[in-house]
């Protein structure tokens, strides 16, 4: 009896090892977009990765296959890797995975999910990265090591049912789909730098004369504002759309008892769930920016920019960054005059959260900019970040601007919020902790416009993306509000000319423009007479 027994125990143990592999490759090669793709025929195939890798270990034999089993369980590992990588992105951002260029979007992702840590060491980076992969490659290799013992002819399973996916039968191949594809988009980053050599080729306003560059705005302060996670759904997903209409209509009543005109339309963005920066390069360079090679070639080559070209017309420029608290050194080639991240802008309130500062106190130095400003017109590129992931604790409700000095005045003011773990978690709350940001960042707004300018002011106040998926519930899409806010009708002129309406709430049936051609709009709409080609608005350059 005991023979019996000991075999059917070898038996369970080469199952268990096997079983493991086999179910571990499945779902992590198959990984589905959806939770619908689970009910898919295709992600229950049998990843032709692992039958190869099957395949090379029986035909081994059990000494050298052992060893194979290794190397093919991490390299196995890794395409997992990859996949759940491209996964995440997209949930995220909307965009599939470049790991040449995206590697360096590591950090930030673990300073937002960690609640604001300034700096983490590389080398925990790493070891996060190499945990995970070895985790992964735990089972695949065992798994292939308990088939290298078994018999060469056996070897001729694997090799069948791999042929039956050159046939076109029901075997997956996500794997080498994965690292096709990196490559593939590798060789799509690297082409950006020649789009953009030719974009800039085709610019006639790069060789503009002064006198030529917004010859309208000569004596007019000019501020292009992004204002984080704003995008459509504010306006046309029913339950964010309640929350934040009754601070939409606030912000439009203030705009109206301040004497000012603001019309509203929606601009097609670059990115969703993040990497704002590539919004304010696209909106800077006239460019669509839409990924991390885009968005470094752009900080080569941004020498014809909007920052840089309202310099040569005569204005100061300044940008105002607060979510910027690390080394920025490319920023100094984009062509402002004063560059005011987390520490020049000098807040010495409590921090509420991950973000660095309130909004309001943000607006307040803008003002402090302005009025500082005695010779001339000014231009701004300025992005709020009160609004920004995690969406917790709740924006501070505004206070008197005549007392925010350097942001004393917030102490108290900051109310607890959830942790941004258990938030996450549910779905429900995080709704409802982002409808609730949207809404007060309206109010703070609507409390800025009311302050008043000593010049004859344009500001373009604009979302930058829409929040992740999770946080809607929904796949988001990629349009954004612009108000324009204006000192006078004519400043709004240009903008009522592509279907902005007056009023906070844009019109639903204007086909967005993309952000790419506010550029183009502010260069034409704002000179002399309609430059012949630049008369279309329609975005056609791109750079990834």
């Amino acid at each position: 009896m005991a023979a019996p027994c000991c075999k059917l125990a070898g038996v369970t143990r080469y199952l268990l090892l096997v079983a493991p592999a086999f179910l571990l490759a499945i779902l992590g090669l198959n990984l589905p977009n959806s939770l619908d793709e689970l009910r898919m025929p295709q992600f229950w195939s049998l990843p032709v990765e692992l039958l190869l890798a099957l395949l090379l270990v029986i035909l081994a034999g059990a000494r050298l296959g052992r060893q194979l089993a290794r190397v093919l369980g991490l390299i196995l590992a890794l395409m997992i890797l990859v996949r759940i990588g491209d996964r995440l992105l997209w949930l995220w951002f909307g965009r599939e995975l470049v790991i040449a260029t995206d590697i360096e979007l590591v950090l930030p992702l673990l300073e937002v999910s960690s609640g604001g840590w300034r700096f983490l060491p590389l080398a925990a980076v790493v070891a996060l990265l190499a945990s995970c992969a070895l985790l992964l490659a735990w089972p695949l290799v065992k798994g292939l090591q308990a088939m290298a013992g078994l018999p060469r002819p056996l070897a001729l399973a694997p090799a069948l049912a791999a042929s039956l996916w050159l046939m076109g039968g029901p075997i997956s191949a996500a794997g080498f789909t994965q690292v096709k594809n990196q490559v593939a988009r590798l060789a799509d980053a690297r082409t950006a730098q020649m789009r953009f050599q030719a974009a800039l080729a085709t610019d006639d306003w790069r060789r503009a004369l002064p006198a030529e560059l917004f010859p309208q705005l000569r004596d007019v302060d000019v501020l292009v504002v992004f204002v984080e996670s704003y995008g459509r759904s504010s306006f046309d997903q029913p339950e964010v759309a309640t929350a934040v209409g009754p601070s939409l209509d606030r912000f439009a009543a203030a705009a109206h008892d301040a004497g000012k005109i603001l019309v509203s339309g929606y601009l097609r963005s670059p990115t969703v769930g993040g990497q704002s920066w590539l919004a304010h390069a696209t909106v800077a360079s006239g460019i669509r920016t839409t990924g991390q090679g885009g968005w470094r070639v752009y900080l080569q080559s941004a020498d014809a920019d909007l920052a840089h070209l309202f310099g040569r017309a005569g204005h100061a420029t300044f940008m105002v960054q607060p979510a910027i608290v690390r080394p920025f050194p490319e920023a100094d080639r984009l062509g402002f005059d004063r560059l005011l991240f987390a520490e020049e802008l000098d807040y010495r309130g409590p921090r509420p959260g991950y973000v660095t500062m309130p909004d309001q106190f943000t607006l307040h130095r803008v003002e402090q900019l302005l009025d500082d400003q005695v010779g001339g017109p000014s231009y701004g590129q300025v992005a709020l970040i009160g609004s920004h992931a995690p969406f917790t604790p709740p924006v501070p409700r505004p206070v008197p601007w005549a007392g925010m000095a350097d942001g004393h005045v917030f102490a108290g003011q900051i109310e607890p919020g959830m942790d941004p773990a258990p938030l996450w978690a549910d779905t429900n709350a995080l709704l409802d902790a982002y409808k609730d940001t949207i809404a007060r960042t309206l109010d703070v707004l609507a409390g800025w416009v009311m302050l008043p300018s000593a010049r004859p002011r344009l500001v373009l106040l604009l979302g930058d993306h829409e929040p992740a998926a999770r946080v809607l519930g929904r796949s988001p899409g990629y349009d954004v509000p612009l108000h324009v806010l204006a000192t006078s009708p004519d400043l709004a002129a240009p903008f009522r000319r592509l279907g902005f309406v007056d009023g906070a709430r844009p019109d639903p049936s204007v086909e967005p423009v993309g952000m790419e051609s506010l550029r183009k709009i502010m260069l034409d709409g704002f000179a002399h007479q309609r430059h012949p080609k630049l008369a279309s608005t329609d975005g056609t350059a791109q750079l990834e």
